[in-house]
């Protein structure tokens, strides 16, 4: 989602997302691809990416990337 969506759309999105997730078709489709789906909250999506540029951005520093 782009930066300041609306949180009313986030959140259609999510229950769309959700609804789409736990579907027959769907979750065989993942199983084939080996696909574990992570279905969070959206809050615990922006605290999960959070944690993963934090710890991203920490190996970059340390590998000297720029």
């Amino acid at each position: 989602m782009p930066a300041k969506t609306p949180r009313a759309i986030i959140d259609k999105f999510h229950a769309a997302g959700t609804k789409v997730l736990a579907t027959p078709a769907m979750r065989e489709k993942l199983k084939q691809l080996a696909v574990d789906p992570m279905p969070l909250a959206p809050a615990e999506i922006d605290k999960f990416v959070a944690g993963e540029v934090a710890a991203n951005g920490r190996l970059i520093k340390a590998a000297g990337i720029q």
